[in-house]
């Protein structure tokens, strides 16, 4: 069940593994409901975002690509994936932690300023249309069909997901490994997991960040 959350609160194409919940963060049911047969495999635009001026789905880059001129990177090796969030005041938050996570400016921002999710069990942050209050969800590729998915390979480190909807109108999910989001960041290749993938356990447990230290975000001056 997801874990609800209120204003403030301190609230990922590969190998197929058991996951455990510290693997992954990300990523919204309402966007992928919201744009499907939209994917974002661009590397310098690789988040999947929503305008609400032109009611159509975009392709962004990361926000902490751009933060007010300077370009963040994780250097830490304990920290090693950028995140970010935006306070209730609208105001972007970048940070560095220890799991891929895949987040949406739209959610982050637009619908769920001030909100996190620090629970390994409920990291992502989801819009509820129907209640219309913001959530924390367990990962949708956490149980696909009753399989769980996760990504192994280093290059390919966020477990993403994203619906399709096929020719005969059924809505189709797809899990899948995408790259890192470093801005010198390219795509490589990769596949989809399929009905026939089989899992293994390959994974030591990550401890879930709740606080990040602030010297693992660098900053390039000259952008």
């Amino acid at each position: 069940m997801p874990s609800a959350i209120s204003a403030a609160t301190s609230l990922s194409l590969s190998l197929l593994v058991a996951l455990r919940p510290e693997h992954a963060a990300g990523n919204s049911l309402y966007l992928a409901a919201l744009c499907r047969n939209v994917a974002c495999h661009q590397a310098d635009r690789p988040l999947l975002g929503y305008d609400e001026d032109t009611e159509s789905c975009v392709c962004k880059p990361h926000p902490c690509w751009d933060d007010g001129g300077h370009t963040h990177h994780c250097l830490k090796p304990d920290f090693p994936y950028l995140d970010f969030h935006f306070t209730e005041e609208g105001e972007l938050v970048c940070t560095c932690s220890s799991i891929p996570n895949y987040n949406s400016v739209h959610i982050a921002r637009d619908k769920c300023p001030g909100h996190r999710c620090v629970e390994p069990e409920f990291p992502t942050l989801d819009w509820d249309d129907d209640a219309q209050e913001c959530l924390c969800r367990a990962h949708p590729c956490w149980n696909d069909k009753g399989q769980k998915h996760d990504c192994s390979l280093p290059e390919f480190p966020i477990l993403r997901y994203r619906e399709e909807v096929d020719d005969e109108d059924q809505v189709k999910p797809v899990c899948e490994c995408f790259m890192k989001l470093d801005k010198e960041g390219t795509i490589k290749g990769g596949s989809n997991f399929g009905d026939d993938d089989e899992e293994e356990f390959g994974h030591d447990s990550d401890e879930f960040a709740e606080d990040f230290p602030p010297d693992a975000v660098e900053e390039d001056e000259d952008l």
